[in-house]
């Protein structure tokens, strides 16, 4: 009951971050969201680290999810210094930095972030609902970026993420 009151939350929080202030450039609702995504990333690894205690994924499928989180960690963190450096320039930001935060959004966030679906989803569907409300929530916030890039120009291949 808990979980479900805080993805419900959390998802409003994104929507609202997304939605809620019509005068945000889609590059603002992206840097937005970008902002949250280390947040996140930590509940996930939380959750992880969780589901290994009470022994609901094996010690390799531990260890696959730390390297897969801390390589979204680091691209969290680039996201982050681009959206400050972007934030600083007046007007439209050069293509330069658009591109580049699209190609660390889709290599370092989506990329690792589809590898753990794969490994953790059965998990958290079916005995962790605390993975399951991590997964959930990092979901949102990078089609909520995804959505906003492709608003710019900048398609990212989300691997079928709006479908699950």
């Amino acid at each position: 009951m808990i979980q479900k009151l805080l993805m419900m939350i959390i998802t409003a929080s994104l929507i609202f971050t997304m939605t809620g202030c019509p005068k945000k450039t889609n590059i603002e609702k992206a840097a937005s969201a970008s902002y949250q995504l280390s947040g996140l990333i930590l509940d996930l690894t939380k959750a992880t680290t969780r589901a290994y205690d009470e022994k609901l994924i094996s010690t390799g499928m531990a260890q696959a999810s730390s390297g897969l989180l801390r390589k979204m960690n680091e691209g969290a963190k680039q996201l982050t210094s681009i959206t400050a450096e972007m934030a600083k320039l007046e007007g439209k930001p050069d293509a330069s930095k658009l591109d580049l935060f699209s190609r660390i959004f889709s290599n370092e966030v989506v990329t690792p972030f589809l590898n753990m679906l794969n490994r953790l989803g059965v998990v958290a569907a079916d005995k962790a609902s605390y993975l399951s409300t991590a997964i959930s929530a990092l979901r949102i916030a990078i089609l909520t970026i995804a959505g906003a890039l492709a608003q710019t120009g900048y398609a990212v291949n989300t691997g079928g993420l709006n479908n699950v």
